[in-house]
């Protein structure tokens, strides 16, 4: 078990963040930004766990597309991998099954750790344990339900909770889940934000 210690790391969660850069692949259906809003999620994780003495070093592109590894950490000996998401809701998370292609999604991957980063912390779940807890929760058996983007967000809300949806014209299977959640799902760790 990884020894990290909660707890305030002295960053403004508000303030601008830059792509310092970065050449970005921005998805010609992307019309909400999600990608740039992806990228600063992975620049503050970088920020906030480098202020706290931490190595991070950024995986391979194609680490990071096939194995769903956004970052290598270490500390004090400890080696972790971790896939950085960037939530829109503060209340609900996407938990994603199979990706657009209909392959495995980030919660198959091959990351120790998710980083769900919010406006005021970043919670750090263990893959395997949100994995455990989601098969536990759900019936993967059942045909996604159909939805568009604007569905999810503004029609299904909390009757959407732990049911597998799907978006028009994509082969993806996704479940929303409440933040909450994240905090009963064992080796879980959350960095506060000024």
């Amino acid at each position: 078990m990884l020894d990290f210690q909660s707890g305030d790391c002295g960053f403004d969660s508000h303030h601008p963040l830059q792509l310092k850069g970065v050449i970005m692949y921005v998805n010609q259906r992307d019309k909400r930004g999600a990608g740039v809003q992806g990228h600063n999620a992975e620049q503050l994780f970088f920020d906030v766990f480098t202020k706290r003495g931490y190595k991070v070093t950024k995986s391979s592109v194609d680490s990071d597309i096939h194995d769903h590894i956004d970052y290598t950490v270490w500390k004090q000996g400890k080696t972790f991998t971790v896939d950085v998401k960037s939530e829109k809701d503060e209340n609900k998370v996407y938990i994603e099954f199979k990706n657009v292609l209909g392959n495995d999604g980030w919660l198959y991957g091959k990351q120790d750790y998710i980083a769900f980063v919010f406006k005021k912390e970043i919670i750090l779940v263990k893959r395997s344990k949100l994995q455990e807890m989601m098969e536990e929760s759900m019936d993967l058996s059942v045909k996604p339900m159909k939805a568009s983007i604007e569905q999810y967000y503004y029609v299904y809300e909390d009757e959407a909770l732990y049911v597998l949806l799907q978006r028009y014209g994509r082969e993806d299977s996704v479940a929303l889940i409440p933040r909450s959640a994240l905090y009963k799902c064992g080796n879980s760790y959350t960095f506060k934000m000024k």
